[in-house]
């Protein structure tokens, strides 16, 4: 019965775990959006980064990212650092997610390979 118990717990904890999901690919950045702290028109948007890249983005582990941008919360400061710099210089990059955290149908970014 113990056994039964840790098994049903093992199953129900796994689906808590975050989705890490990266890029296969490197990209370019074509746009970056920056969002008001008071968004009004998309709310949900508030204070947050929007990266487009070059071309299709393909996640790995059938990540269900947007193919085309990723989100950058306004706290990660030291990530929109780098992606302004990989902007700047035409640098390409790999980006990492998690896929269960969205807003709308954008991941947003936990990491950068610059």
């Amino acid at each position: 019965m113990k056994f039964l118990v840790f098994l049903s717990l093992v199953s129900l904890s796994t689906g808590l775990l975050a989705a890490n999901t990266t890029s296969t690919n490197s990209h370019e950045i074509s746009k970056m959006y920056f969002y008001s702290e008071e968004e009004s028109i998309n709310p949900t948007f508030k204070g947050l980064v929007r990266v487009v890249l070059k071309g299709e983005i393909v996640w790995n582990n059938n990540g269900v990212c947007d193919t085309a941008s990723v989100l950058v919360r306004n706290e990660d400061k030291h990530l929109i650092s780098a992606l302004l710099t990989a902007k700047a210089t035409s640098s390409p990059i790999n980006l990492y997610a998690d896929d269960d955290l969205k807003n709308e149908i954008y991941c947003y970014l936990r990491a950068v390979g610059v």
